[in-house]
């Protein structure tokens, strides 16, 4: 996880977030499936914060920091929202061998693979609703 002293290179940022923002963010992080007050609470939040994560998390100057810190490290290991895109790309187009002992081998779709990867991409886009999920404005967040 991002240290918190390293937010000097982060330009728009202007408060460095605190240790609970940078617990949070790592294992939402680490389990994007998990709601995001319930990684609230596993990093430490009270029980009534992490009812209102939009309020008590997402809106809060050091939690920006503390995602952009991540898109950082992120990026330095080479891992952008690019690649992530031509990644998910190639998981949507997924095929599998197929093999028998009485046919040849075949190349089929892998439906699991492809659905898994519909469904992250459903939820982090949330298709069909109005606005971002907190899961996708946590991962997307503006600068």
């Amino acid at each position: 996880m991002p240290d918190p002293q390293d937010t000097a290179s982060i330009k728009t940022a202007t408060r460095k977030p605190t240790k609970l923002q940078l617990r949070t963010a790592e294992i939402k992080a680490t389990n994007p499936k998990m709601s995001l007050g319930e990684a609230m609470r596993q990093a430490g939040y009270a029980k009534t914060t992490s009812l209102s994560p939009k309020d008590n998390f997402l809106d809060l100057k050091g939690t920006e920091t503390a995602v952009e810190l991540f898109k950082n490290e992120l990026a330095g290991q080479g891992i952008t929202t690019k690649k992530l895109a031509k990644k998910y790309a190639e998981w949507l187009d997924a095929t599998k061998i197929k093999s028998s002992l009485t046919e040849p081998d075949q190349v089929v779709p892998d439906y699991e693979t492809q659905l898994k990867a519909k469904d992250d991409l459903i939820k982090i886009l949330n298709i069909g609703g109005e606005e971002f999920s907190e899961e996708a404005t946590f991962i997307w967040r503006k600068k």
